[in-house]
């Protein structure tokens, strides 16, 4: 498995930011889930 995702690295250098952009917006996106559904900004 971490041969895999090694060669994946090694074949294109832009998975690193792929997976830091996409982990970004999962956490934007929750975020603002949670804003929307439970009221949480400005508390």
């Amino acid at each position: 498995m971490l041969q895999t995702i090694w060669r994946v690295l090694t074949w294109w250098p832009r998975t690193r930011t792929t997976i830091i952009i996409l982990s970004l917006l999962i956490f934007l996106s929750s975020f603002a889930c949670n804003c929307v559904l439970c009221s949480e900004c400005g508390t």
